[in-house]
């Protein structure tokens, strides 16, 4: 074949293939499966088609002639010029793999990283926006605001559990994913600074900007430089504060809200604060939410300093205050404002997975095996229920496997369960419904109550059969609970931090006990009844 674009280098695959072909706007695909999950031809190529209609739209024409989805015998999900190299259990997952991130990535790099390279030494910027425009903005685009807004909240969940400040380092230095924190550093924090690019220059001239880019460095090598450039020469705005900001400096912004109050005017109400910045300074353009219970009034709050003050008026008694509720400003997060899951337990160097005494052959064999798996590839320790002390339960993350939760060492914390679970006569409630099917199997995860920066996890199956896809719990792991049916989730939810930073109430105590003059109390308080 011909190519008029430059390419790294020239991948061979050859096998047994059945092959399926269509034709979507002059462009070949093409299906490369083994003959036995040729069945599986027209879900991609279905989805194939929809993809290069929607990015063609986004990012300009399609750089190539042809796209491949081919088969490999290992696992694998790498993207070539022309076509994407995938596992075989990535194929039978059918539907279920064209999440938003999985076949849409591996086409997007045919612009980000194919048809625009990376300019050696500059550090890569072609995983941040590919994540961007598959990962993040198919949900926006397809999903809705609510989705988008979860997996904005969820970038920086996982950046402040996986890369704490001794594994930070500015994303300019990110060269490609060789850990968790690489990840989290290049695809997640990478592709929320191409939101906020866009949230500065607009939703609309932000994919125009794309465009340009496209079509002035296809077949070329590209860096952070050139795409700052191109959005300066289209937008009319000097962005080098805002590239150096986010590309030069590890981490994020940490922020605070403080000295909240509010006080009586002729026009109604003047609540004013201060938002505190921690570490490094950033210029940032905050939106923040006053909810008086039946309108919310928005405004935008320029920070650049350590503390920075503010005043806002509003008409009526304001419930609440939130700074970004959207989560539309990258930050690191507080260690209580991480929601809690799995995932997060992991991190926690020390930590116990706990055995029961008491558990059938083929049950106990996969909770020694699971509990191996994690700590060959997160640390810890795995001991029996009897050799738990009451030092070890106080100051570890537990994970209690099986029945272990049961014994009377843990009933303290397992009486402090968080809504909506909630545990009667040795049956949990998930949701009103009671887990206690025979395929079913439940995960929780929650803040150690009786310790301050631990976590506490239980998982557990109603037999063999509901614990056979018990390895895959960890690809669940940023839940807080998940009931599972069959090893698949049939009921999932998240719990609130324990603390947030950037929202006050205006109806707690603490701030009723404060606030003056006594007329105003006394509104206050019949509003919150």
């Amino acid at each position: 074949w011909i190519s008029g674009r430059p390419t790294e280098s020239l991948t061979l695959v050859a096998g047994k293939y059945s092959v399926k072909t269509r034709k979507v706007d002059g462009i070949k695909i093409s299906t490369y499966f083994f003959p036995e999950d040729e069945r599986y031809s027209e879900v991609f190529l279905n989805a194939t088609e929809e993809y290069l209609k929607i990015y063609s739209n986004l990012l300009g024409p399609y750089p190539y002639k042809k796209f491949d989805i081919v088969q490999n015998f290992f696992s694998s999900g790498y993207s070539f010029p022309t076509f994407t190299l995938l596992a075989p259990e990535a194929i039978r997952q059918g539907k279920e793999f064209l999440r938003s991130g999985a076949l849409d990535h591996e086409i997007v790099h045919s612009w980000w990283g194919h048809d625009v390279g990376v300019k050696a030494g500059t550090g890569n910027w072609v995983e941040a926006l590919t994540t961007y425009c598959t990962n993040y903005y198919y949900k926006e685009l397809k999903m809705g605001e609510g989705a988008a807004r979860k997996h904005r909240q969820d970038v920086m969940q996982k950046y402040a559990i996986q890369v704490p400040p001794s594994k930070d380092y500015p994303l300019r230095k990110f060269e490609g994913k060789e850990g968790e924190a690489d990840g989290q550093i290049g695809y997640g924090k990478g592709s929320m600074v191409f939101h906020m690019l866009r949230q500065m220059v607009g939703k609309d001239l932000f994919f125009v900007v794309l465009m340009r880019f496209h079509k002035e460095y296809g077949g070329k090598q590209a860096s952070w430089k050139d795409i700052q450039k191109v959005f300066e020469e289209v937008s009319g705005n000097n962005l080098n504060r805002f590239f150096s900001q986010w590309l030069d400096r590890p981490g994020g912004p940490q922020l605070k809200l403080e000295n909240v109050g509010i006080g009586v005017t002729s026009k109604g109400y003047m609540i004013t604060g201060e938002v505190v910045q921690e570490g490094d300074l950033y210029q940032l353009f905050l939106p923040v939410e006053i909810n008086d219970g039946l309108e919310k009034k928005n405004i935008l709050l320029e920070v650049s300093q350590k503390r920075n003050s503010f005043s806002i008026e509003v008409p009526k008694i304001p419930l609440n205050l939130t700074i970004d509720p959207d989560h539309h400003i990258f930050r690191r997060l507080y260690p209580e404002e991480i929601i809690p899951g799995l995932n997060a337990l992991l991190e926690d160097p020390k930590k116990i997975f706990v055995i029961s005494d008491h558990e059938d052959g083929e049950s106990r064999k996969i909770y020694i095996e699971l509990a191996e798996m994690a700590k060959e590839k997160k640390g810890g320790k795995i001991l029996p229920v009897h050799e738990m002390s009451e030092d070890k339960v106080l100051n570890s993350s537990l994970v209690l496997l099986g029945e272990s939760w049961k014994s009377p060492r843990f009933s303290k914390i397992i009486s402090n369960l968080p809504k909506p679970i909630h545990l009667e006569n040795d049956i949990f409630h998930v949701n009103g419904k009671k887990v206690v099917e025979d395929d079913e199997s439940f995960l929780i995860t929650y803040a150690h109550p009786l310790r301050d920066g631990k976590w506490f996890t239980i998982y557990f199956g109603r037999s063999a059969t509901a614990l056979s896809r018990a390895r895959y719990i960890f690809f669940y792991g940023w839940d807080s609970y998940i009931l599972f049916k069959k090893g698949r989730p049939k009921e999932r939810g998240s719990f609130s931090p324990l603390k947030s930073f950037v929202s006050y109430d205006f109806l707690s105590k603490d701030h009723l006990d404060k606030i003056q003059p006594q007329r105003l109390r006394k509104h206050v308080s019949y509003l919150a009844s």
